[in-house]
């Protein structure tokens, strides 16, 4: 599917056929396609120039909005991507203490990125498994720079236990390891901004991505207040354009408490009643909710069934993601009429499975 334009909760390919988004480029668009106000800031950006090749006006200006939204960091610098964030996050960590080992606790798609790049000397655990973290660090702890914890854990989409919160900082903390905390894809998805706070977590590095490039690619990586780093490493990247760092200023500067409850309320309502829907036709998968992220859950690996729901909803005009790992969002431009659209027909495509 090749899409030409989106507007709102909406795309097009151009050629008569229109969908209703549910995948929102990742959930980045938190605002939908095309809005008004980012539209305008990005337009009135790129004429005054698209790129500079050092740190322009509008990657100041977003840089001092997350600082004083999350007035925990004392710092950030960006990045080009995200996955160079969580990078960039390693190697600081690394160099800060002066170890070379870094354990990441995470999932199977981040563990796959660090393998495909032969970093040998990043270590994966599966998320909450404290025993074999602990045995880790009891077998080379003078070796261990950090460990990375994503605080949401996306495959499931339910939070860390305050357990296993509790039982990964006493092990840094003992041992004099740094936390790293990989917000990529939850940071500014709630009023909170960051997921760490949520669950109690204190990191001294955290990778944010996700909303703040207002659907550009865009990373970031935020420094705690009092963590001891070396600041001539975070200098960030000049060839980022302004107009991804307009975008991004525009879309945080939209986004306050009231407007995250409308979003959290409605993906709470879609998620109970897409389960209703799949409780009266006899279905076994479930949906589960973080803010305005949800998560189809099937069975097994689910592949296969989500692979023909994915169509199925696809045939009827709706769009969400291909990837069974990945969630589907809600966004600001998602009327209720839109909503009402989704959950009947995930519940005619299970009452199709039933018959």
């Amino acid at each position: 599917m090749t899409i030409k334009c989106g507007t709102g909760a909406r795309i097009s390919d151009g050629k008569g056929s229109e969908y209703l988004d549910f995948d929102l480029n990742g959930g980045r668009l938190i605002l939908g396609h095309a809005h008004r106000n980012v539209v305008l800031g990005v337009k009135k950006c790129a004429e005054r120039g698209i790129g500079f090749g050092t740190t322009s006006r509008d990657e100041e200006n977003l840089r001092r909005e997350l600082l004083r939204k999350f007035q925990n960091l004392q710092d950030l610098f960006f990045t080009v991507s995200e996955g160079e964030a969580l990078l960039d996050a390693v190697a600081l960590a690394c160099r800060a203490v002066k170890r070379k080992k870094v354990i990441a606790c995470c999932s199977r798609r981040v563990l796959s990125v660090f393998e495909s790049l032969g970093m040998t000397h990043v270590t994966g655990v599966a998320v909450e498994d404290i025993e074999t973290l602990q045995k880790i660090f009891a077998d080379q702890p003078e070796h261990i720079a950090a460990v990375i914890v994503e605080p949401l854990i996306l495959e499931k989409m339910r939070l860390v236990s305050a357990e296993y919160v509790h039982a990964v900082t006493e092990l840094c903390r003992k041992h004099g390891a740094l936390l790293i905390s990989d917000e990529r894809r939850s940071c500014y998805h709630s009023a909170s901004g960051l997921v760490s706070r949520e669950v109690g977590l204190k990191p001294e590095i955290v990778c944010l991505g996700g909303v703040l490039g207002g659907g550009f690619a865009l990373g970031a990586c935020g420094i705690a207040e009092g963590a001891v780093v070396p600041k001539d490493f975070y200098t960030g990247d000049p060839q980022i354009s302004p107009v991804i760092f307009r975008a991004g200023l525009m879309t945080v500067k939209v986004l306050n408490d009231a407007l995250f409850k409308t979003l959290d309320d409605r993906a709470r309502e879609l998620a109970e009643e897409l389960n209703a829907a799949c409780q009266e036709s006899g279905g076994t998968a479930r949906v589960s909710c973080f803010h305005h992220l949800l998560k189809l859950h099937f069975p097994g690996s689910g592949g296969q069934q989500y692979g023909e729901l994915q169509e199925f909803l696809l045939a009827r005009g709706i769009y969400i993601s291909p990837d069974v790992d990945e969630p589907f969002s809600i966004s600001l431009a998602h009327s209720r009429k839109d909503i009402k659209m989704l959950k009947e027909t995930v519940g005619e495509y299970f009452k199709a499975l039933r018959h």
